[in-house]
């Protein structure tokens, strides 16, 4: 056995309908940070400290989003496990109950990439109604941002504020949507701009 599959078994599970619960919470952490984070928080960072705090929001940003995605699928009983090896039989999203009945099993050590979870979110899944082209662009612009801040850093960036309101609006909808629940959030990028991050009931 290789380091990295030794590594890899260590988080190997096969998610269920519970976990749906843990994965919002994790995400609520990164999007929390994302929201608050500040130049005054990166210690002991001597040079380019507002390149790599807004390289970390973003980050943030795009890891929260493919938690709480996955969290709505496994909520709603859609195994995020991809299937193993020879079991194409099955299109996902399928739920754990399909992969029972078709007798398959599914891969412990990988789950469904960001873009599928994007991608398949249909109104089967979720219906969303008039706010789906707004979810979807929030959560395409996220995309982007996990993408590349996860393999690259580039001196400059545009700072573009309508992709963030973007995703605080696409956010809000699926909040309200998925987990009826009301999302106040504001990412503070700009100079002195408020940072919100709360969760009520709506």
């Amino acid at each position: 056995m290789t380091v990295e599959q030794d590594t890899k078994r260590q988080f190997a599970i096969v998610f269920g309908k519970p976990d749906w619960e843990p994965f919002k919470v994790v995400a609520e952490s990164y999007l929390r940070q994302a929201a608050y984070l500040r130049k005054k928080h990166l210690r002991k960072v001597p040079r380019r400290k507002l390149l790599a705090r807004n390289s970390q929001k973003r980050l943030f940003i795009g890891v929260a989003i493919e938690l709480l995605l996955k969290a709505v699928y496994l909520q709603r009983g859609y195994c995020v496990n991809v299937l193993a090896d020879g079991n194409g039989s099955l299109q996902w999203p399928y739920t754990a109950e399909q992969v029972q009945a078709h007798r398959l099993t599914v891969n412990p050590d990988k789950t469904q990439e960001l873009n599928e979870c994007i991608q398949k979110l249909t109104e089967d899944v979720l219906k969303l109604g008039s706010d789906r082209e707004t979810v979807m662009e929030g959560l395409r612009v996220a995309k982007v941002y996990r993408n590349k801040e996860a393999h690259i850093v580039t001196s400059t960036h545009d700072y573009v504020p309508a992709d963030y309101r973007k995703i605080e609006s696409a956010l809000t909808s699926l909040y309200r949507h998925a987990f009826n629940q009301k999302l106040d959030l504001r990412f503070s990028v700009a100079s002195g701009e408020k940072p919100v991050f709360r969760v009520r009931p709506t």
